[in-house]
């Protein structure tokens, strides 16, 4: 196919059949869209997504268990002091 500067359609050369530059732009473009992000490939990317935000959210839990542990360690510890005074 080719398009003259002059008419707003691409031409196939064997054919003759006649496609709106626009729109064969447009058909290019999910084309290309659909290769270089597949499916599969975006199904990859919210898997990865979602194991990280599990991680995180664990990590969340982890460093609130520990704040609770301090918590805990320090009541103890200011007790322990007002009792030696």
């Amino acid at each position: 196919m080719y398009a003259t500067s002059s008419n707003p359609k691409y031409t196939c050369k064997k054919c003759k059949r006649k496609i709106h530059v626009e729109d064969i732009e447009v058909i290019f473009k999910d084309q290309l869209t659909e290769f270089i992000i597949s499916k599969e490939e975006v199904k990859r990317y919210f898997d990865r997504t979602h194991t990280i935000i599990r991680e995180k959210e664990q990590d969340i839990e982890n460093v609130k268990s520990e704040i609770q542990n301090l918590k805990t360690r320090l009541a103890s510890f200011l007790n322990f002091t007002k009792r030696a005074n």
